[in-house]
């Protein structure tokens, strides 16, 4: 038995595709674009002409550097950053580059190329978590044996009957829950034809010799 809980979430303009160019820093021409899909990008894009573009890393939700390493929060791309390398028939082992909204961080030394951002698209997103529960199961067992338990106590009646021969003479009595007199016709019926005498309601005696006595002193005043 599978329990499913779902929790629905609204979000508007989330980001979808960003769109880069490679620059010339000094001519500011471009020598090729790229668009990435922020949910399942690339690790390369060839611009031609011998421009390439390696994506060596993605950061979707970027939250700042720890011991010189990018960190991202979750892949939620709310702040996407990447880790370009930029390959061009100039620099065919590549130029590194960090770029993230609104910053850009480049190693030691002046690089000749840039990644500017050009475009991004987005989207309204609803997004729905379903969770499964495993453990249902145990919970519907449990009712199940408690409503046997409340239908046994309420509907069915526990009866007890002992028999004890004591010097000679046979003792019986009975025991139940609920429905006294049902109980004393039954045992009414076994005896019957016999030497036992019925059994007497201790319940009713006490209250017969309870009613004799408030009558004594009644009498008595």
């Amino acid at each position: 038995m599978i329990n499913l809980q779902s929790i629905s979430d609204y979000k508007l303009d989330e980001f979808r595709t960003m769109s880069f160019s490679l620059q010339d820093k000094i001519t500011q021409t471009a020598k090729g674009g790229l668009t990435t899909d922020l949910f399942d990008p690339k690790n390369e894009y060839d611009l031609g002409n011998g421009y390439k573009v390696e994506l060596l890393g993605y950061y979707p939700d970027f939250s700042g550097l720890e011991n010189g390493e990018p960190q991202t929060k979750s892949s939620v791309p709310n702040n996407p950053a990447f880790l370009f390398n930029m390959i061009s028939p100039n620099y065919p082992e590549g130029e590194v580059i960090f770029t993230a909204i609104r910053q850009t961080l480049e190693p030691p030394g002046e690089a000749e190329y840039k990644m500017k951002l050009s475009g991004v698209t987005t989207r309204n997103v609803t997004a729905l978590t379903v969770r499964k529960d495993l453990t249902l199961w145990t919970i519907g067992i449990g009712g199940v044996i408690f409503m046997i338990g409340v239908i046994q106590g309420s509907y069915w009646n526990h009866r007890r009957f002992w028999l004890q021969n004591l010097n000679g003479n046979l003792l019986i009595a009975g025991h139940t829950n609920k429905n006294w007199y049902g109980l004393k016709r039954e045992i009414v019926d076994i005896v019957k034809n016999t030497s036992i005498p019925t059994p007497i309601d201790q319940q009713e005696e006490k209250k017969t010799d309870k009613g004799e006595k408030n009558v004594k002193l009644s009498a008595n005043k």
